[in-house]
């Protein structure tokens, strides 16, 4: 009823249709691999934006604002010693802390000024 090579002549083509598809979608990604590759390599290394003890001053205002708000809450009154005097000395402290953290420069990296 059919003709064999027809069937033959169609299977072929949906195959090598098949392998065409395959082989451009590994050379797509190849493509995509190796641009990723060397913007990698490409791509300089930035600087830090602080210094570690930047960071360190940084942490320990955070704890210290942290510290504050848990005595404030810990003691539990409105007019009690802690809750009035204490805890807002220690959360003012550490906003200070770490906006001297933010702040500071180190003097090691500071890049000389050209002089006119």
């Amino acid at each position: 009823m059919y003709d064999n090579s027809f069937c033959s002549s169609f299977r072929n083509a949906k195959l090598s249709q098949g392998k065409k598809i395959v082989n451009h979608y590994i050379k797509t990604t190849d493509m995509a691999v190796k641009g990723k590759q060397s913007r990698r390599q490409k791509k300089e290394m930035k600087p830090m934006l602080f210094s570690a003890i930047n960071y360190k001053l940084m942490g320990a205002g955070v704890l210290m604002v942290i510290i504050g708000f848990t005595a404030m809450y810990i003691e539990n009154e409105v007019h009690g010693f802690i809750s009035l005097y204490i805890s807002p000395i220690v959360i003012l402290g550490g906003y200070l802390t770490v906006m001297i953290a933010i702040l500071k420069r180190d003097k090691d990296s500071e890049e000389p000024q050209p002089s006119t």
